[in-house]
Protein backbone atom coordinates (compact mmCIF):
# COMPACT_ATOMS: atom_id res chain seq x y z
CA UNK A 1 0.00 0.00 0.00
CA UNK A 2 1.16 3.69 -0.84
CA UNK A 3 0.83 5.42 2.30
CA UNK A 4 0.45 8.33 0.33
CA UNK A 5 -2.98 6.99 -0.85
CA UNK A 6 -4.89 7.86 2.73
CA UNK A 7 -2.57 10.01 4.39
CA UNK A 8 -1.75 12.68 2.06
CA UNK A 9 1.97 12.51 2.59
CA UNK A 10 4.10 14.15 -0.04
CA UNK A 11 6.19 10.63 -0.55
CA UNK A 12 5.42 6.74 1.07
CA UNK A 13 8.00 7.57 3.66
CA UNK A 14 6.87 8.92 6.98
CA UNK A 15 6.71 12.47 7.48
CA UNK A 16 8.66 13.60 10.86
CA UNK A 17 6.84 17.26 12.25
CA UNK A 18 6.58 19.06 15.52
CA UNK A 19 4.84 17.65 18.56
CA UNK A 20 2.75 18.76 21.59
CA UNK A 21 2.72 16.90 24.47
CA UNK A 22 -0.59 15.37 25.57
CA UNK A 23 0.60 16.39 29.16
CA UNK A 24 3.30 18.67 30.52
CA UNK A 25 4.59 15.78 32.71
CA UNK A 26 8.21 16.15 33.27
CA UNK A 27 8.90 12.75 32.89
CA UNK A 28 7.50 12.17 29.54
CA UNK A 29 9.94 10.23 27.37
CA UNK A 30 8.15 10.36 23.91
CA UNK A 31 8.71 12.03 20.48
CA UNK A 32 7.67 12.02 17.34
CA UNK A 33 5.19 13.10 15.15
CA UNK A 34 4.09 12.45 11.31
CA UNK A 35 2.23 12.60 8.58
CA UNK A 36 1.01 9.89 7.70
CA UNK A 37 -0.71 9.38 10.11
CA UNK A 38 2.70 8.61 11.32
CA UNK A 39 5.95 8.63 12.82
CA UNK A 40 8.47 10.79 14.81
CA UNK A 41 12.03 10.19 16.52
CA UNK A 42 12.74 8.11 19.50
CA UNK A 43 12.58 10.00 23.15
CA UNK A 44 15.66 11.66 23.78
CA UNK A 45 18.43 12.07 26.70
CA UNK A 46 20.72 15.34 26.71
CA UNK A 47 24.14 14.17 28.18
CA UNK A 48 25.15 16.94 28.32
CA UNK A 49 23.34 20.43 28.98
CA UNK A 50 22.54 23.48 26.74
CA UNK A 51 20.24 25.10 24.82
CA UNK A 52 20.33 22.60 21.81
CA UNK A 53 20.57 19.65 23.89
CA UNK A 54 17.10 20.72 25.65
CA UNK A 55 15.35 21.11 22.13
CA UNK A 56 16.23 18.04 21.12
CA UNK A 57 14.97 16.16 24.48
CA UNK A 58 11.79 14.34 23.88
CA UNK A 59 9.89 15.33 26.95
CA UNK A 60 9.51 19.04 28.08
CA UNK A 61 9.79 21.58 30.81
CA UNK A 62 6.53 21.19 32.88
CA UNK A 63 4.56 24.51 32.73
CA UNK A 64 6.91 24.84 29.25
CA UNK A 65 5.69 26.95 26.19
CA UNK A 66 7.48 26.16 22.65
CA UNK A 67 7.08 28.50 19.72
CA UNK A 68 3.75 26.94 18.21
CA UNK A 69 2.27 25.50 20.99
CA UNK A 70 -0.57 28.38 20.66
CA UNK A 71 -1.09 26.95 16.67
CA UNK A 72 -1.25 23.00 18.37
CA UNK A 73 -2.91 20.30 17.15
CA UNK A 74 -6.86 20.57 17.94
CA UNK A 75 -8.57 18.58 20.88
CA UNK A 76 -10.34 15.26 19.38
CA UNK A 77 -13.24 17.32 20.96
CA UNK A 78 -12.64 20.24 18.70
CA UNK A 79 -12.66 18.39 15.20
CA UNK A 80 -15.40 15.93 16.09
CA UNK A 81 -13.76 12.73 16.28
CA UNK A 82 -15.57 9.85 18.22
CA UNK A 83 -12.78 8.98 20.36
CA UNK A 84 -9.55 10.76 21.58
CA UNK A 85 -5.77 8.88 20.24
CA UNK A 86 -4.48 10.14 23.04
CA UNK A 87 -6.50 8.66 25.78
CA UNK A 88 -8.70 5.82 24.30
CA UNK A 89 -6.35 3.24 23.87
CA UNK A 90 -3.59 3.02 26.25
CA UNK A 91 -0.46 1.32 26.66
CA UNK A 92 -2.42 -1.57 28.94
CA UNK A 93 -4.56 -2.20 25.35
CA UNK A 94 -0.65 -3.20 23.73
CA UNK A 95 1.02 -6.24 24.29
CA UNK A 96 3.02 -6.59 27.77
CA UNK A 97 6.40 -7.11 25.52
CA UNK A 98 6.18 -3.47 24.08
CA UNK A 99 5.19 -1.59 27.10
CA UNK A 100 7.42 0.81 28.61
CA UNK A 101 9.28 -0.59 31.98
CA UNK A 102 11.62 2.22 33.07
CA UNK A 103 9.15 3.51 34.98
CA UNK A 104 8.32 6.46 33.61
CA UNK A 105 5.29 8.01 31.84
CA UNK A 106 5.30 7.72 27.80
CA UNK A 107 2.81 9.93 27.51
CA UNK A 108 1.77 9.99 24.33
CA UNK A 109 2.45 13.17 22.06
CA UNK A 110 -0.04 15.01 19.96
CA UNK A 111 0.69 15.46 16.38
CA UNK A 112 -0.02 18.34 14.17
CA UNK A 113 -1.48 17.74 10.58
CA UNK A 114 0.11 19.05 7.67
CA UNK A 115 -1.15 20.43 4.86
CA UNK A 116 -1.33 17.62 2.55
CA UNK A 117 -2.26 15.21 5.79
CA UNK A 118 -5.61 13.41 5.57
CA UNK A 119 -5.80 12.42 9.38
CA UNK A 120 -7.24 15.44 11.63
CA UNK A 121 -5.90 14.72 15.16
CA UNK A 122 -3.75 11.94 15.74
CA UNK A 123 -1.26 11.09 18.95
CA UNK A 124 2.02 8.77 19.00
CA UNK A 125 3.02 6.01 21.42
CA UNK A 126 6.92 5.60 21.92
CA UNK A 127 8.79 3.53 23.69
CA UNK A 128 11.94 3.40 21.43
CA UNK A 129 15.51 3.21 22.93
CA UNK A 130 16.99 6.70 23.70
CA UNK A 131 18.77 8.66 22.00
CA UNK A 132 22.86 9.61 23.37
CA UNK A 133 23.38 13.06 22.45
CA UNK A 134 27.18 13.58 23.55
CA UNK A 135 29.60 16.15 24.00
CA UNK A 136 32.07 17.71 21.09
CA UNK A 137 32.76 15.40 18.15
CA UNK A 138 31.06 12.38 19.90
CA UNK A 139 28.48 11.00 17.47
CA UNK A 140 25.10 11.13 18.63
CA UNK A 141 23.95 7.11 19.11
CA UNK A 142 21.05 5.21 19.81
CA UNK A 143 20.56 3.19 22.47
CA UNK A 144 18.57 0.66 21.40
CA UNK A 145 15.83 0.60 18.16
CA UNK A 146 12.66 2.36 17.28
CA UNK A 147 9.02 1.52 19.15
CA UNK A 148 6.22 3.64 17.81
CA UNK A 149 2.43 3.65 17.59
CA UNK A 150 1.04 6.55 15.80
CA UNK A 151 -2.75 6.48 16.54
CA UNK A 152 -5.13 8.82 14.03
CA UNK A 153 -8.63 9.41 13.15
CA UNK A 154 -9.88 11.45 10.07
CA UNK A 155 -13.19 12.00 7.40
CA UNK A 156 -10.81 11.80 4.52
CA UNK A 157 -8.76 8.61 5.46
CA UNK A 158 -10.30 5.63 3.67
CA UNK A 159 -10.45 2.32 5.21
CA UNK A 160 -11.62 0.33 1.99
CA UNK A 161 -9.49 -2.55 1.44
CA UNK A 162 -10.50 -2.47 -2.15
CA UNK A 163 -8.97 0.81 -2.47
CA UNK A 164 -5.24 0.04 -1.18
CA UNK A 165 -3.38 -2.80 -3.51
CA UNK A 166 -2.07 -5.07 -0.92
CA UNK A 167 -3.97 -4.74 1.59
CA UNK A 168 -6.26 -7.31 3.82
CA UNK A 169 -9.66 -6.33 4.53
CA UNK A 170 -10.56 -7.31 8.43
CA UNK A 171 -12.79 -6.14 11.18
CA UNK A 172 -12.44 -4.83 14.68
CA UNK A 173 -15.48 -5.61 17.09
CA UNK A 174 -17.66 -5.93 13.77
CA UNK A 175 -16.28 -2.53 12.61
CA UNK A 176 -14.89 -3.34 9.15
CA UNK A 177 -11.01 -1.99 8.15
CA UNK A 178 -7.87 -2.98 6.59
CA UNK A 179 -4.67 -3.93 7.28
CA UNK A 180 -1.14 -4.50 5.85
CA UNK A 181 2.43 -5.06 6.51
CA UNK A 182 4.70 -2.33 5.28
CA UNK A 183 8.33 -3.22 3.89
CA UNK A 184 10.98 -3.30 6.48
CA UNK A 185 12.04 0.51 6.66
CA UNK A 186 16.10 0.35 7.23
CA UNK A 187 15.04 3.46 9.80
CA UNK A 188 12.01 2.28 12.26
CA UNK A 189 12.19 -1.35 11.21
CA UNK A 190 8.93 -3.82 10.73
CA UNK A 191 5.99 -1.76 10.01
CA UNK A 192 1.96 -2.52 9.94
CA UNK A 193 -0.37 -0.33 9.18
CA UNK A 194 -4.35 -0.58 10.02
CA UNK A 195 -6.97 1.52 8.89
CA UNK A 196 -11.06 0.85 10.48
CA UNK A 197 -14.32 2.25 9.59
CA UNK A 198 -16.20 3.94 12.58
CA UNK A 199 -19.93 5.84 12.21
CA UNK A 200 -17.91 9.06 11.85
CA UNK A 201 -14.78 8.90 10.24
CA UNK A 202 -11.74 6.21 9.95
CA UNK A 203 -9.51 5.00 12.64
CA UNK A 204 -6.50 4.20 11.76
CA UNK A 205 -3.08 3.32 13.43
CA UNK A 206 0.64 2.92 12.13
CA UNK A 207 3.23 0.71 13.75
CA UNK A 208 7.28 0.71 13.46
CA UNK A 209 9.21 -1.58 15.70
CA UNK A 210 12.74 -2.27 15.28
CA UNK A 211 12.79 -2.35 19.02
CA UNK A 212 11.35 -5.71 19.61
CA UNK A 213 12.45 -8.06 17.13
CA UNK A 214 10.08 -10.74 18.32
CA UNK A 215 6.52 -8.85 18.17
CA UNK A 216 5.15 -8.63 14.66
CA UNK A 217 3.67 -5.11 14.47
CA UNK A 218 0.81 -6.51 12.69
CA UNK A 219 -0.15 -7.88 16.30
CA UNK A 220 -0.23 -4.53 18.14
CA UNK A 221 -1.90 -2.79 15.44
CA UNK A 222 -5.52 -5.34 16.12
CA UNK A 223 -4.81 -4.78 19.67
CA UNK A 224 -4.80 -0.99 19.65
CA UNK A 225 -7.61 -0.59 16.76
CA UNK A 226 -9.13 -3.68 19.25
CA UNK A 227 -9.07 -1.40 21.91
CA UNK A 228 -10.70 1.68 19.96
CA UNK A 229 -13.51 -0.11 18.56
CA UNK A 230 -14.40 -1.50 21.73
CA UNK A 231 -14.51 1.74 23.32
CA UNK A 232 -15.98 3.60 20.66
CA UNK A 233 -19.57 3.12 20.52
CA UNK A 234 -20.17 4.87 17.68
Amino acid sequence: MDIRMFVGAATAVLIVGAVVACTSDPGTDAAGRAGSGITGAPSATAETGGDDAVRRRAGRAEGSIVYGDLNGPKKASEVGAPFDPCTTPTWADLPAVVRPTDGKPHSPTMQTPGDKDLFAVGCQFDNSGKIIISAGDTPTRQDGGRFQVQVVWGTELDADPAHHQGSTGTSWNGKPGLIEALPEDPTFGKQCIGLVALSTGVAGALVSNSQFPAVDPCTVINAALTAITAKTPR
